[in-house]
């Protein structure tokens, strides 16, 4: 199955693609029971906690604990265990994801989440967020391409973080009409199985 989306000036990319298999949503709902190797293949991996915390540090700065209380929140791939949401208020966050097991161990956990594909979501939904943190997949730009779109779904005055790879820095220099836009320091061999480099992108909406 494959997903369009053109936003932001970006051109057309073909965003979800497994071995040209349009069965791929099917494969992603039986990752843990016989396909362990998607998520490897599209380059997704689950966020340790220091980049957790350095993400979410850095999106809140320079706002008060007051504020951040009446902020809402989105997670674009939130996983099941683990990972950026579990920084967030369980009250005031949004988590999308698209494996079913994944969201029946995050409602378990007490989080409002959608199952739903995020490039589905985002194209259609119309709710706006304070705060949006992500670890996109990398695969085939995949990590610019989700962010630009989750970019979109900021309230005016709103806030985003990425995980990108550092190889993706360049790409971002597009939005700057619409956003202030810092990068932290790079990080290697923050995630297993992989040495990619990363960097967090941050983007703050500049209306």
């Amino acid at each position: 199955m494959y997903y369009n989306i053109n936003v932001a000036g970006t051109k057309p990319t073909n965003l979800i693609t497994f071995n040209g298999n349009s069965n791929y949503l099917a494969l992603v709902e039986h990752e843990y029971i016989g396909f362990e190797n998607v998520g490897t293949y599209m380059q997704q991996y689950y966020t340790n906690e220091k980049l957790s915390k350095l993400a979410y540090e850095i999106m809140t700065e320079s706002y008060s604990e007051k504020e951040l209380e009446s902020f809402s929140y989105l997670e674009p791939s939130c996983g099941g265990i683990g990972g950026l949401i579990e920084c967030l208020p369980k009250n005031k966050t949004t988590g999308v994801d698209i494996s079913k097991i994944n969201i029946s161990l995050r409602k378990e956990q007490g989080f409002n989440v959608i199952n739903e594909d995020f490039i589905n979501y985002g194209v259609k939904t119309k709710d706006r967020y304070n705060m949006i943190i992500m670890n996109p997949p990398f695969r085939n730009n995949q990590a610019y391409n989700h962010t630009v779109l989750a970019s979109r779904l900021l309230k005016e005055n709103g806030v985003l973080t990425s995980i990108i790879p550092s190889c993706n820095k360049d790409f971002f220099s597009e939005l700057d009409t619409d956003f202030e836009i810092t990068y932290s320091k790079e990080f290697g061999k923050e995630f297993d199985e992989t040495n990619i480099k990363v960097v967090i992108v941050k983007l703050k909406k500049k209306w």
